[in-house]
């Protein structure tokens, strides 16, 4: 019985967190664990999917992917309305971070001909920075 007792404030705990978890982030307030993620990780293959619907549960949105060239230049496997479609569920969910994975998934081999050479690393920064901007 006294362990159960003990569970309680746990169970209570993860409940409200849950709870928080599940509004959107127009009715959020404030949140009581600042550094708290939920991602979610959304493929290229997976668009088909409702992405504000997903977003709203949501802090930070992992978009795969970009893969580098062997020149230092970037591979977008987003199709442009796919890219809209994340940055509309951005625009409607003000606190969603955007993130784009470079690489991964059988698509990180030039990683090795970029950093063994400078200006091919500068390359891929000046990308890498563009596609952060756009």
């Amino acid at each position: 019985m006294k362990s159960s007792f003990h569970c309680l404030p746990l169970l209570i705990l993860l409940l409200s967190s849950l709870s928080l978890a599940r509004r959107s982030r127009a009715q959020q307030q404030f949140s009581p664990v600042p550094d708290f993620v939920v991602g979610g990780y959304l493929p290229d293959y997976r668009f088909y999917i409702d992405v504000d619907k997903a977003a709203i549960h949501l802090t930070d949105l992992i978009l795969f992917s970009a893969k580098p060239t062997p020149s230092g230049m970037l591979t977008h496997f987003l199709s442009p309305s796919n890219f809209e479609a994340a940055l509309s569920s951005r625009l409607q969910n003000p606190g969603l971070k955007l993130l784009m994975s470079v690489g991964g998934g059988g698509r990180s081999e030039n990683f090795l001909a970029i950093a063994s050479d400078a200006g091919r690393r500068q390359k891929f920064v000046r990308a890498v920075k563009a596609m952060c901007e756009k």
